[in-house]
C-alpha cells in the first residue's frame, strides 16, 4: 500500500509515468471511493451534500469517458490510465480539501483568504499539468499537447458540471 501511495505522489510530481500504475480493479474501486468522497467533501464547503454527490458522480463519469476517448485505440490501457487519473486526483484532492477547510474565511459567503486564492490557483495549475503528464504518456504525445488536452478537459468538465447542476437547480 505504501508503494501505491508513493507512486501516485510521484506521478503527481511528474517523476513517474502512468504505465507503472497497477490496473487492478480492486485498487480502482478504492480510488473511485476516495475520489468521490473528496469530491463530496470539497463540494460540501460550497454547495452542500446533494450537489456535491451529483458533481462527484458526474465528474467520475466524465473522467472515465475522457480516458476511453484518449485511449480509443489502446483499450488494454484504459484501467491503468483511469487509475492514474484517479490516484493523482486523490493525491492533489487531499491538498485541495485541506485548503478548502483552512482558507475559506466565511462558510456563508464562501469568502476565501488571499493566500487561499493563490493556493487554489496553484492547485488548479498543478492538476492540469499532472493530468497533462498522464495524457502525454497515455496518448503518446508531447507534454505541451498533453497539457493542452488536459486544460480543455478541465474546462469542459467544469462547464458540464455547472450546466447540469443549474438545470437541476440544486
Amino acid at each position: 500500500m505504501k508503494y501505491i501511495i508513493q507512486h501516485f505522489i510521484r506521478l503527481a510530481f511528474l517523476s513517474t509515468s502512468p504505465q507503472d500504475c497497477p490496473s487492478s480493479s480492486a485498487l480502482q474501486k478504492v480510488l473511485i471511493s476516495l475520489y468521490l468522497a473528496l469530491s463530496i467533501l470539497n463540494a460540501l464547503a460550497i454547495y452542500g451534500f446533494a450537489r456535491g454527490a451529483i458533481h462527484g458522480v458526474l465528474d467520475l463519469i466524465i473522467l472515465y469517458i475522457f480516458t476511453r476517448l484518449i485511449l480509443r485505440d489502446k483499450k488494454e490501457r484504459v484501467n491503468q490510465t483511469f487509475n492514474a487519473f484517479l490516484g493523482v486526483g486523490v493525491a492533489i484532492g487531499l491538498l485541495h480539501t485541506l485548503c478548502s477547510y483552512v482558507f475559506i474565511v466565511d462558510q456563508n459567503t464562501q469568502d476565501i483568504s488571499g493566500l487561499g486564492k493563490i493556493l487554489f490557483f496553484l492547485i488548479f495549475i498543478w492538476i492540469i499539468i499532472a493530468y497533462g503528464h498522464i495524457v502525454r504518456h497515455a496518448a503518446e504525445l508531447n507534454l505541451a499537447s498533453g497539457i493542452s488536452i488536459s486544460l480543455g478537459y478541465t474546462l469542459l468538465n467544469a462547464m458540464i458540471l455547472l450546466s447540469i447542476s443549474e438545470m437541476l437547480r440544486i
